[in-house]
C-alpha cells in the first residue's frame, strides 16, 4: 500500500486525484492533504479518507477540530505535511507556491508526481540536481 500526500486537494487536479485514490483504496492511502482557502471540502475528504493524519488549510473551522480530533490541522507552513509518512507526493498546487513543495519533497528524497509547471519553469535547474 502506497501512502500519499496530496498538495492542492481542492483544485481540479486534486479532485481528480481524490477520485482515483477512492477507487483504489487497496493500493493507496491518503495520509495528508492541503486545501488552501477552500476549507469547505475538508470534512468531505476526511470522511472519505479515514487514514488522513494532517491537513493544511488557511482557515480551519473550530468544529472541524472537534469533529476530527485525530487530525492535526496546520496553517503556517504547507511543507509540514511532508512530516507525515508518504511514499508518493502529489503536487497539484497552482503557481509559484508549488515550487517550495516540490523542492522540499525532493530534498527529502520523496517521489514527486508534479502537476505544478512553475516548478519546472522557475526551478528546473535545481530539480535536475535531484
Amino acid at each position: 500500500m502506497k501512502k500519499v500526500i496530496l498538495f492542492g486537494a481542492s483544485g481540479n487536479i486534486g479532485s481528480q486525484t481524490l477520485e482515483i485514490l477512492k477507487a483504489n483504496t487497496q493500493k493507496f492511502s491518503l495520509t495528508a492533504f492541503s486545501v488552501g482557502d477552500n476549507d469547505k471540502v475538508i470534512a468531505t475528504i476526511l470522511n472519505d479518507f479515514k487514514t488522513v493524519k494532517m491537513v493544511y488549510a488557511n482557515n480551519v473551522q473550530p468544529e472541524l477540530q472537534t469533529q476530527f480530533p485525530q487530525v492535526k490541522f496546520i496553517k503556517t507552513d504547507v511543507t509540514q505535511l511532508l512530516n507525515e509518512p508518504g511514499d508518493l507526493i502529489i503536487n497539484a498546487l497552482s503557481g509559484f507556491f508549488g515550487v517550495k513543495v516540490t523542492l522540499a519533497a525532493l530534498q527529502q528524497e520523496k517521489i514527486v508526481l508534479n502537476a505544478n509547471k512553475e516548478s519546472f519553469v522557475v526551478a528546473g535547474a535545481l530539480i535536475q540536481n535531484y
